[in-house]
């Protein structure tokens, strides 16, 4: 159940990420590339990571 829920959210993040790209991209494309990799790491650490270790 929870594999289900992380994918239905990461469809919906990867779209927001994806449509926030395309507008930082229009001024700055390396910048753009910045946010999507900071963005991936924030998904990965509030999902995957976890806290009771």
């Amino acid at each position: 159940m929870r594999w289900v829920i992380i994918l239905g959210y990461g469809f919906w993040y990867a779209c927001a990420v994806t449509w926030i790209y395309r507008f930082i991209a229009l001024l700055d494309e390396s910048l753009a590339w910045i946010f999507v990799i900071v963005a991936a790491i924030a998904f990965y650490r509030f999902y995957f990571v976890d806290d009771k270790a």
